[in-house]
């Protein structure tokens, strides 16, 4: 886990007015026990731990640009919000993401990882940081203010049984974006 890139406060300031305005409003709550208190919104596809599929998610050019600006072979991201201090337990990653994952931090948050060798390591951010990590270790996020934001975003997606159940899934709603079907699930 090491910081890649450090945005300008000013770039921060414009990201965060952004989600704050179009996306919080349309933010549900997350569904994982590791996140229990805190807000989420898919971009692009969000994956349905019950059926092993896809499901269309909302899209935002804007946010997406970025996110493939980051990682041009983006295949999905996810928009967190924080409120009430609810972070995010120990956890891995579901099979939806590869092992290379980038974050978004844009807020006060404490990030710890424990390597498979048993040492921790903690990252102390101001908010404005780029943050590569493996996604299959265990992770937590600890927040250090009441209204941190987040944008996780994964490569692509790896199937879990059947290939065909999530590239094929996958292929479909990029394909469906690109037509400017899908606007929120």
């Amino acid at each position: 886990m090491h910081v890649i890139k450090q945005l300008s406060p000013e770039k921060v300031i414009q990201i965060r007015g952004h989600i704050q305005a179009n996306l919080f409003p349309l933010a549900t709550a997350e569904q994982a026990k590791c996140a229990r208190g805190r807000l989420n919104l898919w971009l692009q596809a969000e994956p349905n731990y019950g059926t092993r599929k896809y499901q269309p998610a909302y899209h935002d050019q804007r946010l997406w640009t970025f996110c493939q600006g980051i990682e041009p072979d983006a295949a999905l991201a996810q928009v967190y919000f924080a409120t009430g201090n609810h972070g995010i337990s120990w956890h891995r990653d579901a099979s939806y993401a590869r092992a290379d994952a980038f974050i978004v931090n844009l807020g006060q948050v404490c990030l710890q990882t424990k390597m498979n060798d048993g040492r921790l390591i903690s990252l102390e951010l101001m908010g404005g940081e780029i943050i590569s990590f493996n996604c299959k270790l265990m992770h937590r996020a600890i927040p250090r203010s009441d209204a941190r934001i987040g944008i996780g975003i994964w490569k692509d997606a790896i199937a879990i049984d059947d290939p065909k159940n999530w590239h094929g899934a996958m292929d479909t709603l990029l394909h469906s974006h690109e037509r400017g079907s899908v606007s929120r699930h």
